[in-house]
């Protein structure tokens, strides 16, 4: 945050509420409310198809916003193995164009992304229920990110935060961000 000049701020975690059109009144009232004591302010969507589905009605409050933030699982495909970087990537794409056009030229962040290990996952990123000790690769999760970093989100997003289970945690994961971010931390 500090890189992005937020010192202090309050994000509503995917509160879905915040989008609806008879709420922005009370919405707008509360962000005024909130930055007159000297914090930034953001809403954090519980997924892309959140913001699209209610896009006229955010469009509206997006301007009191100080940054825009997204929990982002795009769904590639059925086709476990068969999988390529490409489906990936046009998947990765799809979102952000989307993003592009609610992030509004404010700091865009993507706050969770990530996919557990197994090949199942890439038609569900976000479940965590379809664990198979036979399908688990790291391989996938490998492909998932590099969608991710090949795509047009990785310009897009002023801040990418990974997310995956510690126990997943391997030395490729750590070399692929190093590579495409220049950071050394996950």
């Amino acid at each position: 945050f500090n890189e992005l000049g937020i010192k202090h701020c309050i994000i509503f975690n995917e509160r879905n509420d915040i989008f609806r059109t008879e709420n922005i009144g009370y919405v707008q009232g509360l962000l005024n409310d909130i930055k007159s004591l000297g914090l930034k302010v953001s809403i954090n969507a519980n997924s892309t198809g959140t913001m699209i589905a209610n896009y006229r009605d955010f469009s509206d409050v997006a301007s009191i916003y100080d940054f825009i933030s997204v929990n982002m699982y795009p769904k590639i495909g059925a086709n476990g193995r068969a999988t390529t970087l490409t489906d990936c990537v046009n998947a990765w794409e799809e979102h952000s164009k989307f993003n592009n056009i609610l992030s509004s030229n404010k700091p865009f962040i993507l706050t969770e992304t990530g996919m557990r290990p197994y090949w199942i996952y890439f038609s569900a990123p976000a479940g965590y229920e379809y664990d198979d000790t036979n399908d688990y690769i790291i391989d996938a999760q490998i492909l998932y990110f590099k969608g991710l970093f090949e795509s047009g989100m990785n310009v897009l997003a002023d801040e990418v935060w990974l997310w995956f289970f510690p126990e997943f945690y391997d030395e490729k994961i750590a070399r692929l961000i190093r590579y495409y971010t220049g950071k050394g931390d996950l």
